[in-house]
């Protein structure tokens, strides 16, 4: 079967993790760039990605590429590829452009050159032309303008690939399911042992953490593919695909993943959602605030996304901030936590020195990913007050390294204050001697 370069978009930080994924489907000549990953592979393997991958947004075909300084430059490139190949005069089409430093600036003016290029082909060759369709069309193709150097792709995925067809209904501020999936991958969880989201929301962390326990590819919930509508769309090779995919899946989970989250709505959301992801029976909700959770076993992984205060208002947002890293401190002793914040002032109050911190977009909203190792056992130094006063301020400054672990006492009362009253005590009893 001929193999051909391929290229998957993704989200920013996610390139690693979808390379992994990629190579682990067969993929050859992995390479990363930012947001891409470009790759060799065959139609099956372009079928497989895009039927299995749960941390890319779409799969793209390169057919040409060439320099494009002006617009006859670019209309001429566009009219150098054999769309006959490709596209029936009867069909239509679609172009999703994205620009950048080249003769023009404005997107939808090289769509829109490109499209008659296409289009005046047909009307020479066969006195008829495709027309265009935003929302269904035969062939969508991704156009890429950068620097003067034109790129065309063919459009294998279609809708974007986060968009698994379990989300009926959502909270006001959804996470992204490719985003949900990546960070799964990027905390390291071994999807066989305990996980806990406190503040699940319409549970899209939880739902894909139990679809990759059990191995149930997103293709298996019946969304469909561009690739399915091409000239060369071989229906036997993808039903093969699926097949596998099928037969690769998982039973029930025999360990727990919890969800909490303290408005009824939402987790009524999430019941949906999960059932629709075929994932119903192996999630707990709990209708209860964060402060109320508890580690499903010793040892669990907590995953959470709490609000930034900026798609969902937050009255008080530092505070809720601090609570939950008082509910980490007091409730989690032996777990390790990872909270994904688009607030970077409030992730602060969790009052916890982070021991990683990842970079990611949650849409436009930067965020970190940070780690949070909550030890079962005082390892405070006396001297260790003056630690926390500063233990978050650098959150901002970096990403992706680590730093010493804070560790954090087992006990609501922190080993801290032990200490001082034990010293209190000691002073008193000196003071008693100077008295007599």
């Amino acid at each position: 079967m001929e193999k051909f370069t391929l290229h998957a978009k993704t989200l920013f930080g996610l390139e690693d993790a979808l390379a992994e994924e990629l190579r682990m489907l067969g993929a050859e000549n992995v390479e990363t760039g930012v947001r891409l990953v470009a790759f060799t592979g065959d139609q099956r393997l372009l079928y497989r990605a895009n039927a299995c991958c749960r941390t890319a947004i779409r799969i793209l075909k390169p057919i040409a590429s060439f320099a494009a300084d002006s617009e006859q430059a670019f209309y001429q490139g566009v009219q150098r590829i054999d769309w006959a190949a490709l596209l029936d005069a009867g069909s239509t089409l679609w172009i999703d452009p994205l620009v950048h430093s080249s003769f023009t600036t404005h997107s939808r003016f090289a769509a829109q050159l490109a499209k008659d290029a296409i289009v005046d082909q047909f009307r020479q060759r066969f006195g008829r032309r495709p027309s265009v369709d935003r929302d269904q069309p035969d062939l969508r193709i991704a156009l890429h303008l950068a620097h003067n150097q034109a790129t065309i792709y063919l459009d294998s995925s279609g809708e974007s690939l986060h968009m698994r067809g379990y989300r009926q209904r959502s909270g006001e501020a959804p996470l992204n399911e490719t985003l949900a999936a990546g960070v799964l991958r990027l905390i390291g969880w071994d999807r066989a042992s305990p996980l806990v989201d406190p503040m699940c929301g319409s549970g899209t962390l939880l739902i894909e953490a139990a679809m990759a326990a059990r191995n149930i590819a997103p293709v298996l919930l019946g969304r469909d593919y561009a690739f399915a509508r091409w000239k060369d769309y071989d229906r036997a090779l993808f039903q093969e695909v699926y097949a596998e995919a099928a037969a690769a899946q998982r039973g029930p989970l025999d360990f727990p993943l919890v969800g909490g989250d303290i408005d009824p709505r939402v987790l009524q959301i999430a019941r949906e959602n999960a059932r629709c992801a075929r994932v119903a029976d192996d999630i707990r909700w709990e209708e209860a605030s964060f402060e109320c959770a508890e580690a499903p076993a010793a040892g669990a992984t907590l995953v959470t996304n709490p609000p930034y205060d900026e798609r969902l208002k937050v009255d008080r947002i530092a505070s809720l901030y601090g609570r939950l890293g008082d509910a980490l401190k007091q409730r989690f002793a032996g777990c390790t936590a990872w909270v994904l914040s688009g607030n970077l002032a409030a992730a602060k109050q969790i009052g916890l020195r982070p021991t990683a911190k990842i970079k990611l977009f949650n849409g436009a909203i930067e965020c970190r990913l940070l780690r949070f190792d909550l030890y079962a056992g005082s390892r405070r130094r006396p001297d260790s007050e003056a630690e926390d006063t500063a233990r978050s301020d650098d959150l901002a400054d970096r990403t992706d390294e680590a730093a010493p672990p804070t560790p954090i006492a087992s006990s609501a009362h922190p080993q801290r204050w032990i200490d001082q009253a034990a010293m209190f005590k000691n002073r008193l009893a000196r003071m008693g001697k100077h008295v007599r």
